[in-house]
C-alpha cells in the first residue's frame, strides 16, 4: 500500500476489528483502501475458494458506507467528499434471488463484486502482449540449451 493510503484502512481496521477468535495462522488482510485519482475503493478480500452470500455482500456495503459517512464527515482535505467505491474478491457467489438482487442494488451503488477467475482473466488479457513476448523468450531459451 502507497504511505497515505495506510490511514484509510486503520480507519477500518479500527471500526471493523478482527475475530480475536481466529487462530492465528488463519488471520489475514480482510479488506484494504486504494485511491485511484480522485477515488477511494474499499477492497475486501476473500479467500479465492469462497463462496459470498448475504452477509459478505451486507460486509462490504457496511464498509463503504462507514468510509462514505468518513468522507463526507472528515476534516482532512485529502478524504473529503472523495468518491468512495467498493469491490469484494471472492470466488464465486450462492445462487440465490436475493443475493443476486443484494449484487444488482450494490452495483449502482458502486459496490462490485469480483471474481478471481474474472480478475485473471482480465489480466491476462491486458498483458498478453508481455505474455506472448515472455513465452517466445522462453522458448528460445529453452531451443538455445
Amino acid at each position: 500500500m502507497v504511505d497515505d493510503e495506510v490511514p484509510y484502512t486503520e480507519l477500518l481496521n479500527k471500526e471493523y476489528p478482527e475475530d480475536a477468535d481466529v487462530p492465528e495462522e488463519n488471520k489475514r488482510i480482510d479488506f484494504l483502501c486504494v485511491k485511484e485519482g480522485t477515488d477511494l475503493s474499499v477492497v475486501e478480500i476473500k479467500r479465492p475458494q469462497s463462496r459470498v452470500s448475504l452477509k459478505e455482500l451486507n460486509e462490504i456495503k457496511s464498509y463503504v458506507v462507514f468510509m462514505r459517512h468518513y468522507a463526507t464527515e472528515t476534516n482532512a482535505p485529502e478524504l473529503k467528499n472523495r468518491r468512495v467505491k467498493g469491490y469484494l474478491l471472492c470466488g464465486s457467489m450462492v445462487d440465490t434471488i436475493e443475493a443476486k438482487g443484494e449484487r444488482d442494488i450494490l452495483e449502482n451503488s458502486d459496490i462490485y463484486i469480483v471474481r478471481y477467475s474474472e480478475l485473471l482473466r482480465k489480466v491476462k488479457q491486458l498483458h498478453k502482449a508481455f505474455l506472448d513476448r515472455y513465452n517466445q523468450l522462453q522458448a528460445a531459451k529453452v531451443g538455445k540449451k
